[in-house]
């Protein structure tokens, strides 16, 4: 089964919960997490942990700063509170 997700350094641990909760009730997994450019090598390391202690698989696909141009976020009186990762998915 192949589960996209989103997150960013802030939301590292519901993300780990969540990936914990699938794969222990379920098999074989890949996981493809879309996260920001400046997401740390250290929340990686912990979800692909997560991952592998249940022998699945996790993908990271850095989201180019680029696209960042094309969300409202703050814009026509669009909040400015909503994070990156919420406009990924």
């Amino acid at each position: 089964m192949d589960i996209l997700l989103c997150t960013d350094n802030n939301y590292v641990m519901p993300t780990g919960v969540l990936m914990t909760s699938v794969s222990m009730n379920n098999n074989d997994i890949n996981y493809h997490i879309i996260v920001s450019e400046d997401f740390s090598d250290e929340n990686q390391k912990k979800l692909e942990e997560t991952a592998e202690r249940y022998h699945n698989v996790v993908s990271f696909y850095r989201a180019n700063k680029e696209w960042h141009t094309f969300f409202p976020m703050g814009k026509d009186g669009m909040p400015a509170y909503i994070s990156i990762s919420a406009y990924y998915r």
